[in-house]
């Protein structure tokens, strides 16, 4: 039986791991025994989605979640907070699945794990109800342990809804790598003195870090600032979190493999499409009234009589007013699909946008009542605002003022240790790989196979034997490395 610690970085960019890998020594030499690649998110790719389907193995469309609020049925509004009671009747991640294996199981501050819930036989630690909440620990005994060993919990920074020019940003880093630390050390704790078989937890100061800096780091941001005395402090905090990962290392045995990832990398934000403005201004949405100053659609008197589709939720969804589906829709089944290629074209013309179908990006019980089409404009360098009032459709300035940058569909994988096998480039993973990867690296394949739950994903180390296999008669193949590579994956049961 083989450990493992899953570790998401929240924000980890695979461009700036690549630029920066030779200042990253622990991520460097994790590459040098393991496996790294780009990790494929879900659409959007954003918090706490794209989180829920690394830990559980499932697509958006199974899980009903495309943002931190959820649509009742099909109505017009998103009024139900993403929670973990919500997700407990619809989903099982690995750690309701891992204890049902007779693994102990620790979790620390996992997106969909609020409020924390009991674990069989293992530790959850978290808020009560997400960003800025008191801890909340089960077993309910674990919190003053866990008092004693960080001090007062620092319960998770949001930099939204703050202009950037109002920022205190030395502050907000102190406090962030405070927040990190206490995460790292946590995670430590578990390892060392609960003994436990998997630690699963997130850190989220990369992302807000990156968030406060990057337009410092990178020249190619369209709002780098070529005089910053600033340019160094991203790839500090790189550094830092480099030195954390292998503080974790060194109390890891010969049986635990660790797994880095972060589900999406910041990338630069350079404008925000205001994208209800540019549906209303086409004639596809319709207002009994027009704001003379941003507001949401819920505060605003919207003609559904005459609406074909609107934007709502997280960045880039499109939802249709479909006759028979929606309470007041008027858009016919017939007219469906000619009207998703029709905004499909326009969209791309109008905003450099990649546009999915629904049925291309989600599926599973709850796909039906999701967006109907999902924009992803300039690889994450744009993004949306929903609300109406704003008197124009782009806005670079509400960018340039932005403390939040723009996600890319990207994110950052690497797994080490043990006797994973050596692959280096594995080029594309999918986030849904993940779930069933730990439970191959964890040697429960055949146990797992019993219960009733699939999960989606495949394998990272099926698809190493898949490689193999392949490649064993082509001409000029390594034969050592070969042999190197299928022995190990027949030590892990392969």
């Amino acid at each position: 039986m083989r450990r493992a610690v899953m570790l998401g970085i929240a924000g980890l960019s695979p461009i700036l791991a690549k630029r920066w890998i030779e200042d990253l020594p622990v991520m460097l030499e994790m590459r040098t025994r393991g496996v790294w690649a780009n990790l494929s998110s879900t659409m959007p790719p954003l918090s706490p989605q794209a989180w829920i389907s690394a830990f559980s193995g499932r697509n958006p469309g199974a899980i009903g979640v495309w943002g931190s609020t959820l649509r009742r049925n099909h109505s017009y509004t998103l009024d139900r907070e993403v929670n973990s009671n919500i997700l407990e009747e619809r989903l099982r991640p690995l750690y309701r699945i891992l204890p049902g294996l007779g693994q102990r199981v620790a979790v620390v501050d996992v997106p969909g794990t609020q409020p924390v819930h009991d674990i069989s036989a293992g530790y959850c630690v978290g808020s009560a109800a997400g960003i800025g909440s008191t801890l909340q620990t089960r077993p309910k005994g674990l919190s003053g342990e866990i008092h004693e060993i960080i001090g007062d919990y620092i319960p998770e920074i949001t930099l939204e809804g703050q202009g950037r020019s109002g920022l205190d940003r030395k502050t907000l880093y102190e406090q962030i790598q405070k927040m990190d630390a206490q995460r790292f050390r946590l995670v430590e704790h578990f390892i060392e003195a609960k003994e436990c078989d998997i630690v699963m937890a997130v850190a989220y100061g990369t992302e807000l870090v990156s968030h406060l800096y990057l337009r410092d780091a990178d020249p190619s941001h369209p709002y780098h600032d070529k005089s910053s005395a600033q340019k160094g402090v991203l790839l500090d905090y790189y550094r830092w979190i480099d030195e954390r990962i292998g503080n974790i290392l060194k109390l890891l045995d010969e049986d635990t493999v660790l797994c880095l990832f972060s589900v999406s990398g910041v990338v630069p934000l350079s404008g925000i499409f205001n994208l209800n403005e540019w549906l209303l201004e086409k004639g596809y949405l319709q207002l009994k009234s027009t704001p003379t100053e941003p507001k949401s659609l819920e505060k605003l008197d919207v003609d559904w009589s005459k609406t074909v589709c609107w934007a709502m939720g997280g960045t880039g969804q499109i939802y249709v007013n479909l006759k028979g589906r929606e309470s007041k829709g008027i858009v016919t089944p017939g007219e469906y699909l000619a009207l998703l290629e029709r905004l499909s074209h326009e969209f791309k013309e109008t905003s450099k946008a990649e546009v999915f179908l629904r049925n291309d990006v989600c599926f599973g019980p709850f796909s039906h009542v999701g967006p109907d089409l999902f924009l992803h404009i300039e690889g994450g360098g744009w993004r949306t605002d929903q609300r109406i009032g704003h008197g124009r459709i782009e806005d670079t300035d509400a960018a340039r003022e932005s403390s939040v940058e723009g996600f890319g569909s990207l994110g950052y994988i690497c797994i080490s240790g043990s006797d994973f096998p050596t692959g280096g480039d594995l080029s594309t993973v999918s986030v849904l790989d993940i779930a069933p990867t730990v439970i191959d690296i964890m040697n429960l394949r055949a146990p797992y196979s019993n219960m009733s739950y699939e999960l989606e994903g495949y394998s990272v180390l099926m698809a190493m034997r898949d490689s193999v296999k392949a490649t064993k008669s082509v001409e000029g193949k390594d034969q050592e490395e070969e042999d190197k590579v299928r022995s190990r994956l027949e030590a892990l049961g392969y």
